[in-house]
């Protein structure tokens, strides 16, 4: 990292004052359009938003941050290898990964949107961004320990999300296999034996039963005979969340209600709105995410509260929701909006109970654990929020910080 010029102050319990120029230098990308970019490389190609392609050889080999100079100016993205930041970034670059992640987390913690130079095109002026000024520990030890911090909980972040994608996936895979392409169907249509069915699409006899053996018209295409179309409404309850008297931003004995937003927990409150297994998803401002809620919690107002009719319907009525383009139902005009008697009159295919009922017993498992993976993640983004700009601002110091981070780790944030 460049030698800093602390002229901007004195020491102050080791920390000191200096400005982005000195500590963080920007560099300007280089264009690679994607007609030049390798289709099977393995080196990222980041634009404003993030990864937007991938390339054969890198433009920088070292740790990387990659900060959004055109169309997303607020976006600061770390890349732990070599990359190639597109002409619509900036990038800071240095060979040491855990010095370069803290330039990552200060820079972070800038609020860079607030800095837009284009009134049309958003858009970052290097030289306004490097006269920023920052408080910085003097110790590299100390910047590297805040680094460790921070980079623990992003990584915790990082493989609780693959892992709850993973698990989801497969649950996914199975309801697609069953009710869109109708595979169990289609099979027994083409003769194959109940054996090779049954070994091919990892199901017992008893289930492959369950199926028919016949294709019909309908108006949604061809279903399963004896299956029905019906809307969202047939095997699920909508209603809207609520608007808490009182939050916290972080739990507390007395408040440790989860409290979900559009996007995610929010924050914390003292009593349940919701008791019962049901599906949120954003009412106002964010659509198109689904969290699946397996405990008590309190959806805030600008939240669809989803409930199956049945227990067993549960993770059938997740999958239907989820496979829906929410922005095709979009309402809103100055900001995304998405009504409740609109979600509810989506037509979906009706199998017989005994069929949704096998499927709950197949996908129970897999979802639950992406359930606990996918809270704790929420969990510990909160907690990684909280600590981001109080570590880098200096109010709180490493050894400070140490309960927090050793809660967020066991799931107990």
């Amino acid at each position: 990292m460049k030698s800093i010029d602390f002229e901007y102050g004195d020491k102050d319990n080791g920390w000191i004052e200096t400005d982005v120029a000195s500590f963080a230098p920007f560099v300007y990308g280089k264009s690679l359009p994607e007609d030049r970019r390798s289709l099977h490389g393995q080196v990222p190609v980041y634009g404003s938003n993030g990864v937007i392609g991938f390339h054969d050889t890198p433009l920088v080999s070292n740790p990387t941050v990659v900060i959004g100079r055109k169309g997303t100016v607020d976006a600061v993205h770390f890349c732990k290898s070599g990359c190639w930041p597109i002409d619509t970034t900036f990038y800071f670059t240095d060979t040491d990964l855990e010095s370069t992640r803290y330039a990552y987390y200060v820079l972070k913690s800038l609020g860079l949107n607030k800095m837009n130079s284009d009134s049309a095109v958003p858009g970052l002026n290097r030289d306004n961004a490097h006269t920023r000024i920052i408080r910085i520990p003097t110790s590299t030890t100390e910047q590297r320990r805040i680094a460790h911090i921070l980079g623990t909980l992003d990584d915790k972040i990082e493989n609780n999300r693959k892992t709850a994608k993973t698990l989801e996936a497969m649950a996914q895979a199975i309801f697609k296999s069953w009710f869109v392409d109708f595979d169990p169907v289609r099979a027994k249509m083409a003769g194959e034996s109940r054996e090779s069915i049954c070994k091919r699409l990892k199901i017992t006899p008893e289930i492959l039963d369950l199926f028919p053996d016949r294709l019909v018209d309908s108006e949604l295409g061809e279903i399963p005979e004896g299956w029905e179309v019906g809307t969202i409404i047939d095997i699920a309850t909508i209603s809207s969340g609520k608007r808490p008297e009182n939050r916290l931003e972080r739990p507390s004995e007395d408040a440790h209600i989860p409290l979900w937003g559009g996007n995610g927990p929010i924050g914390f409150v003292t009593e349940p709105l919701i008791y019962e297994s049901c599906i949120l998803t954003g009412r106002v401002g964010t659509l198109g995410t689904f969290f699946r809620i397996n405990t008590p919690c309190w959806p805030s107002d600008n939240t669809l509260i989803i409930r199956a009719i049945k227990n067993a319907y549960y993770e059938y009525v997740f999958f239907n929701i989820s496979q829906i383009d929410m922005t095709l139902l979009n309402r809103g005009s100055t900001q995304p909006l998405l009504t409740q008697s609109d979600l509810s009159s989506q037509p979906i295919v009706i199998p017989s109970s005994d069929i949704i009922g096998s499927f709950h017993d197949v996908s129970y498992t897999l979802l639950q654990y992406a359930n606990f993976f996918s809270l704790n993640y929420s969990y510990v983004v909160i907690a990684r929020d909280t600590l981001l700009p109080k570590l880098i601002s200096g109010e709180i110091r490493v050894p400070e910080a140490k309960y927090c981070v050793e809660a967020a780790m066991s799931g107990e944030v």
